[in-house]
C-alpha cells in the first residue's frame, strides 16, 4: 500500500508526552500522545472519519500519568517498529483502544469513550481495507508475472488474454499484454472450480478396475 506513515515522529511525540508527564504536564502530555496517534492515521482517513477522531471524547479525558504512560508507550512503539517493518501491520491501531487498559482514561469517561474509540477503528479498519484492495488492483503485472503465479506458460496467459477471460487486460502499442491485478479473480475462480471437478473424475486405476468387474459379471 502507497502510503507514507510518519513513524518517526509518532516516536518522538510519545517519547516527548512520557517527558511531560514526569514534568507533571498532563495536558501537553495529552495533546502529544493525540497527535502522536493522528500522524499515523491521517493518511488513510477520509474526511468523515477525521472529524469522527476529532470529536473522540478520550482526547479530553487522558490522564497520562507517567507510570500508565510508560506501559503504553513501550507497547506503542513496538508496533510502530512492526510498522516499519511492515506496511500493512495493524498492531499500531490495535495499541489505541489499549489506553483503557493502561488507565489512561480518566475512570468516570471509560465505558462511553472506550466505544466510541472501538467503533471509530472497526471504521477505519474498514476504510484501510477498501484502500488497500483499490491499490492492489491498480497493480499491472506481465504474461510472465501471471505464468509464474499459476504455473502455467505465458502462452496459456496470452491464450486467457486474448479469450477475455482476464478482465482489464489490454496491449501495449508494441503488442505486450498488461494485465491488472484484479483481473486474476476470474481466473482464480475459474481453476478453483476446475480443481473442485477433479475431485469427481475418477483416475485411470479405477475406471480400470470397474471395467475389469464389469467383463468378469458379464462373463458369469
Amino acid at each position: 500500500m502507497a502510503v507514507k506513515y510518519h513513524i518517526q515522529e509518532s516516536h518522538q511525540l510519545v517519547d516527548l508526552a512520557l517527558s511531560s508527564s514526569r514534568a507533571r504536564k498532563l495536558q501537553d502530555s495529552a495533546t502529544q500522545l493525540r497527535l502522536a496517534i493522528h500522524f499515523l492515521l491521517e493518511r488513510m482517513m477520509n474526511q468523515d472519519l477525521e472529524d469522527r477522531f476529532n470529536e473522540l471524547c478520550v482526547w479530553d479525558s487522558l490522564t497520562p500519568t507517567p507510570k500508565h504512560l510508560q506501559d503504553w508507550s513501550s507497547d506503542f512503539h513496538n508496533a510502530l517498529d512492526e510498522l516499519n517493518e511492515n506496511e500493512q501491520s495493524l498492531a499500531f491501531i490495535e495499541t489505541i483502544p489499549r489506553m483503557f487498559d493502561y488507565k489512561l482514561v480518566a475512570s468516570s469517561e471509560v465505558e462511553k469513550c472506550q466505544s466510541e474509540v472501538i467503533l471509530f477503528i472497526e471504521e477505519f479498519i474498514e476504510v484501510m481495507e477498501e484502500a488497500q484492495e483499490e491499490e492492489s488492483g491498480k497493480e499491472i503485472l506481465s504474461t510472465s508475472d501471471v505464468s509464474k503465479m499459476f504455473g502455467v506458460t505465458s502462452q496459456t496467459v496470452l491464450t486467457w488474454c486474448k479469450s477475455g477471460r482476464m478482465p482489464g487486460a489490454y496491449q501495449t502499442p508494441g503488442g505486450t499484454w498488461k494485465i491488472p491485478r484484479k483481473a486474476l479473480s476470474k481466473i482464480e475462480r475459474l481453476l478453483s472450480a476446475s480443481s473442485e471437478l477433479d475431485a469427481y473424475i475418477p483416475d485411470q486405476e479405477t475406471v480400470n478396475e470397474a471395467v475389469s468387474r464389469r467383463r468378469g459379471d458379464w462373463r458369469k
